[in-house]
């Protein structure tokens, strides 16, 4: 069971960001009625999925503390679309996201029926076990080859026997890929324009093979010409999944591998004494 301040410490972890700013988050959104509110100290209430996505969509979503709850109330409705080129490894993620429904249009159009809250719940809570882990490293990733390389070869349909020798496109064994290195997932919110991108793939290359587009459809999309963007990644997300499950990180490691190691270890080490 975690509670509220475990929560804060493990978002204060893994973000870098002052414990008492992020205790000033939880705070805000607690009172605004988005994060469980029950006693103190061993009476407190058991922090859920849901409680745990909204602080981290408090603190994506604005600088000021006291707009906590306004941040949530933003970026929890916003509704996702995805234009995919449907190769092996996309639709493997489609269907790994299938829980979430997709509703699919014209010109190949993908609309998620749940919204930015109810997804980023669903990643938290496929942290609780191997599922977030094993999603990403199912992502290929050719050993001789860079994220951006990667990434185009996923999507043009290129022949890559053609283009490359046998060696050159030799895979990686998924317990060689380097989460938050080969491959992970972006949540990128751009406040001016109150578009968030959701980008799984290859983050190097600052591109997903699978990106949603998160906005809100009835909203007004001009904006000035000024634009600041704040981003998390697959760390927050196990972490926060992590501390649910009552797995509580060092608040200090002498590198960024020791979490690494912690949140993504190799699939069959999980559960190991």
């Amino acid at each position: 069971m975690a509670a509220l301040s475990d929560l804060i410490s493990t978002l204060a972890i893994v973000t870098k960001l002052p414990e008492a700013t992020v205790f000033a988050f939880g705070r805000f959104a607690r009172e605004a009625g988005h994060i469980a509110q029950k006693g103190r100290g061993r009476g407190a209430a058991p922090m859920t999925s849901r409680d745990a996505a909204n602080l981290l969509l408090a603190v994506l979503g604005t600088d000021i503390t006291r707009e906590a709850g306004k941040a949530i109330e933003k970026l929890r409705p916003l509704r996702g679309v995805a234009y995919p080129i449907l190769t092996p490894s996309v639709s493997a993620l489609l269907n790994w996201l299938q829980p979430l429904g997709w509703h699919t249009g014209k010109n190949d159009i993908y609309r998620l029926k749940a919204n930015f809250g109810e997804f980023v719940e669903f990643l938290i809570e496929q942290s609780f076990g191997d599922d977030l882990n094993r999603a990403l490293r199912s992502i290929p990733v050719r050993e001789n080859m860079g994220s951006a390389v990667n990434f185009f070869l996923e999507q043009s349909g290129l022949p890559i026997e053609e283009l490359y020798s046998e060696q050159d496109r030799k895979l990686k064994h998924p317990n060689a890929i380097l989460i938050g290195g080969d491959v992970g997932i972006s949540l990128r919110f751009k406040r001016a324009s109150s578009e968030l991108v959701a980008e799984i793939g290859y983050p190097i290359a600052s591109r997903g093979i699978l990106s949603i587009i998160f906005s809100d459809e009835e909203r007004d999309q001009a904006h000035g010409d000024f634009e600041v963007e704040t981003r998390i990644s697959e760390f927050s997300i196990a972490a926060l999944g992590a501390c649910i499950q009552g797995r509580r990180l060092p608040k200090q490691a002498k590198h960024w591998g020791v979490y690494r190691q912690l949140l993504f270890p190799p699939l069959e080490a999980r559960g190991r004494k």
